[in-house]
Parts: C-alpha cells; sequence; structure tokens
C-alpha cells in the first residue's frame, strides 16, 4: 500500500508544467471511455471516465492551485465531449444501452429538431430543469467535496455525446453537425459548472487537508460561473428555434 501511495505521489509530482496534465487528461479519458465501452457497463464508464480527473483536481486544490485546476478541469471536459462523441459515433449500437439517459435524451431532442415543440426550445419548461440540475450539482459539490457532481456531469456530457453522435450518423456533413449539435449555449453551460465544480469543493476540502481558504479567493470564480449559467438560458431562449430548424434542414430525420 505505501508502495502504491508513493507512486502516486510521483505521478503527481510530475504536473507542475502543463504538458504532463494535458497528456494525462487525454489518455486517461482515452483509456477510460475504450476500458468502458469494452467492460460494457453503463455506471462502470461515467466512474472511469471521472476517478481519473478528481484524483487531479483534488492534488491541485491541496496546493492551493486553484487556477490551474478550473483550467484543466476545463479541458478535461473538451476532451471528454471530443471522446465520447467519437466513441458514439463510432459504436452506436453499444453506446445506445451503454450511456445512460441516452436513448431518453436522444428521443427528446429529435421530436424537438422535427416538430419545434419541446422542452428545448420553451424557456418555462428548460429553465426549471436547469434551475433543478444546479441545485443538485451544488449541494453534491459540496457534500462530497465534488465528487459525486463531477460524476454527474460526466453523466450529463455523456448523453449530451451522444445525441450529437446520433445527429452525425443521420448526414453527410458530419464536422458542420458536430459543430453545431454541441449547441454553443450548452458550452457556457458546461463551463460554468466545471468552474463550480472546483470551487465547491473547497468549503469542505480545505477543513479535511488543512489548507488555507478564504470564500472571497473564491468569489470571482462563483460570479463567473453564474454569469456563464445565465448567459447559457438567455442565449437558449433566443436561439434554440432557429438552431432547431437549422438542424433539421442538415440531418435525415
Amino acid at each position: 500500500m505505501k508502495n502504491i501511495k508513493a507512486n502516486i505521489v510521483n505521478l503527481f509530482s510530475l504536473f507542475g508544467k502543463p504538458l504532463p496534465v494535458i497528456l494525462y487528461l487525454a489518455l486517461a479519458t482515452i483509456f477510460g471511455a475504450v476500458l468502458g465501452f469494452i467492460v460494457s457497463n453503463r455506471f462502470i464508464l461515467p466512474l472511469l471516465l471521472s476517478a481519473p480527473v478528481y484524483l487531479l483536481l483534488i492534488h491541485l486544490l491541496k496546493r492551493g492551485e486553484r487556477k490551474k485546476a478550473v483550467a484543466f478541469m476545463l479541458f478535461w471536459a473538451l476532451i471528454l465531449g471530443l471522446v465520447m462523441t467519437f466513441a458514439c459515433y463510432l459504436y452506436p449500437e453499444k453506446s445506445e444501452g451503454l450511456v445512460i439517459h441516452g436513448a431518453g435524451y436522444r428521443g427528446e431532442m429529435f421530436d424537438w429538431i422535427k416538430t419545434g415543440i419541446g422542452k428545448e426550445g420553451t424557456p418555462s419548461q428548460f429553465i426549471p430543469e436547469h434551475l433543478l440540475h444546479l441545485g443538485i450539482f451544488i449541494a453534491l459539490s459540496l457534500v462530497t467535496l465534488s465528487a459525486a457532481s463531477i460524476l454527474f456531469g460526466t453523466i450529463l456530457m455523456n448523453y449530451m455525446a451522444f445525441y450529437v453522435a446520433q445527429l452525425m450518423l443521420l448526414t453527410d456533413q458530419k464536422f458542420l453537425v458536430f459543430t453545431v449539435g454541441w449547441h454553443f449555449w450548452s458550452l457556457f453551460r458546461i463551463a460554468g459548472f466545471v468552474i463550480l465544480g472546483v470551487v465547491l469543493a473547497e468549503p469542505t476540502l480545505h477543513r479535511v487537508f488543512k489548507y488555507n481558504w478564504r470564500l472571497k479567493d473564491a468569489r470571482p470564480y462563483l460570479v463567473t460561473a453564474a454569469l456563464l449559467i445565465l448567459l447559457d438560458m438567455t442565449c437558449k431562449a433566443i436561439f434554440a428555434p432557429a438552431v432547431g430548424k437549422y438542424v433539421k434542414k442538415l440531418v435525415n430525420l
């Protein structure tokens, strides 16, 4: 056990520069996706994808490197979106049963694209759902040092990636659909949630690991996250109907 702990410490000691961290996150995410698809367990997949980044997050926060933690977590979200989109695109049948809520989300979004009717384009429906997700995420972050909230966020990212992959299977303009399918407003929401996940781990984490933490230092991150989440809902309310019509023209539904 001591040797394992020493090896983990030695591994994270390499993370003084960005390149090793970038490689770690990219390779860990790819490996987690590959292993998750091999194991074919819908509950194990998000654990494999979220555990490596959580270990890095805790390591950086313990060292007081909040800014690095935010930057690398945002990079991980980018890699996760890319990896899972193309994994679901390459293995659509397997991902159908593997991605939690994937089929349900696809059905909801496809109905909206075909008819223009649905939560995606109706603020009175999607805003309460977004606020519910936000409340759950905040509570999980505070109670579990963000372990459960990162897992929750991974599940959300996975079914969004599944939806985009399913769109790509229905068109010849795959790159364009990939770009549009990841609705730009959702990127604001993802970034906001990532920042919250980092910052809200610290009120409890600093007590566990005995390092200095002040709410005043974290406040700019909290404000940024709030603005991003507000921007998501605003842009979604304004642009979702037009984007839905545009996607409809690109895919064969």
